[in-house]
């Protein structure tokens, strides 16, 4: 450490205390600011027979300048200033030319770029006000404005007013005036006016009461005209979960409601032909049927306007038919399948062969007219040591074919490749033999 100072003591008033330091407590110390190292602020704490233990802070440095102040409002008879360009860390002073008013206030701690300074008094029409920023790195001062006497324009209301809401929306209004709000003649709101648009909370707001709501703004003792609403019923937005509902099945549904400006989740109760069913949120059984228009559903809530929901159904997803899946494959490396040619039959009682269906592919799939007695060949393309060669079935499946019968339920016929030779090391023909089958 490469000095100290001791800048004084105070009585503690509170367990949280906002102790100012002396204006001048480093005016004798200017080496303090001076050489390296930190500055720190150190704190000791002590009461009759015990002390506590130490703690300091080191002192920072304010951030770079965020921008030079400026005042966006400041209308006569408020009590407020609206500022930006503010630099957080800073202090700043409003400052009147008025040689008889100039006070307004002492320094005010920046917390925000943009900030709402209160004023121990009212502006006057044709002042100057300007704002002094200090701190190290960032005296500044604002542009001087001139405060004047805004208009009263009527309140505007923004958007319906929703009793549910126990709120409403307003614009057009004077900086540092009142706002009063009145329901059936009875003023139950007034509040500062601090922007020149607000979203006012209204606790006594109905829907179901028939109630209006006045209001006006007053400023400097003058009053605008009065503006005027109904307060209307909520709207809302349903959907529901499963969806789509499957036509013809048992489903348990469950039905949500949420207001439709503030996206929030309501509660009420689910009607399914007149007739209280659930409540939102809450599951349900419901069969749709199969062909026509899907049930009616209405949701009523209190202080909403009933909704009617209009279920998404779709048909139900039919399985695929069953069939005949035939295929070949080749296990030697030697020997590549490039293509077959199938011929599905249907065989009579003597055992003759009818021609039903022919299809192209190592990988076919075919669906039998009607049940019966079955057979199916194939003339398969490889690729072999000796070129192109066609595989065919071996007669011992019965004149190259290979028969079954078709009961409507899926069947599997997977073949596959064997090297045959008839004369020594050269291959002269490649059958497909049954390698297993499935059903």
């Amino acid at each position: 450490m490469l000095g100290s100072y001791t800048l004084g003591s105070v009585t503690a008033w509170a367990t949280y205390c906002s102790v100012p330091l002396p204006a001048d407590w480093a005016a004798d110390r200017p080496d303090l600011g001076e050489g390296p190292g930190d500055l720190s602020l150190w704190v000791h704490q002590q009461g009759c027979v015990w002390s506590a233990a130490e703690s300091y802070v080191e002192v920072r440095a304010l951030p770079a300048l965020t921008g030079t102040p400026r005042i966006l409002d400041a209308p006569a008879c408020s009590m407020v200033i609206n500022a930006d360009g503010l630099t957080v860390g800073a202090f700043v002073t409003p400052v009147s030319d008025r040689a008889d008013l100039m006070e307004l206030g002492g320094p005010q701690r920046v917390t925000s770029s943009q900030q709402r300074l209160r004023l121990p008094r009212r502006l006057h029409d044709g002042e100057h006000v300007v704002l002094a920023q200090t701190g190290c790195g960032a005296q500044l001062e604002s542009p001087k404005f001139t405060v004047q006497r805004v208009p009263l324009a009527p309140v505007g209301i923004v958007g319906p007013v929703r009793g549910p809401h126990r709120a409403a929306s307003f614009k057009n209004l004077v900086v540092g005036g009142r706002l009063h709000i009145s329901v059936g003649g009875t003023t139950v709101v007034s509040v500062e006016i601090n922007s020149s648009e607000m979203r006012v909370d209204i606790p006594v707001l109905r829907a179901d009461e028939d109630q209006t709501i006045t209001v006006i703004q007053e400023v400097c003792g003058e009053y605008s005209l009065r503006t005027s609403a109904t307060v209307q019923r909520g709207e809302m937005n349903l959907s529901h979960t499963p969806s789509p509902v499957i036509r013809g099945t048992h489903t348990p549904l469950t039905v949500t409601a949420t207001d439709k400006e503030t996206g929030a989740q309501i509660a009420g109760d689910v009607f399914l032909g007149g007739m209280k069913v659930a409540e939102t949120g809450s599951v349900f059984a419901l069969t749709v049927p199969a062909t026509g228009m899907p049930p009616q559903i209405t949701v009523r809530i209190a202080e909403y306007q009933d909704a009617t929901l209009t279920l998404a159904v779709a048909d139900p997803q039919m399985p695929p038919p069953a069939d005949v899946h035939a295929w070949v494959v080749s296990d030697l490396a030697n020997i590549i399948v490039d293509g077959a040619t199938w011929t599905l039959f249907a065989v009579d009682l003597q055992g003759g062969l009818t021609t039903v269906e022919a299809k192209d592919g190592s990988d076919v799939r075919f669906v039998p007219p009607t049940h019966g007695n079955y057979a199916v060949s194939a003339t398969v393309s490889v690729t072999t040591p000796n070129g192109q060669e066609i595989a065919l079935f071996e007669d011992a499946l019965d004149n190259n074919v290979h028969k079954f019968n078709w009961s409507g339920q899926a069947l599997k016929l997977g073949y596959k490749i064997l090297w045959e030779s008839s004369q020594g090391t050269v291959p002269t023909q490649y059958p497909v033999t049954k390698l297993f089958i499935t059903q």
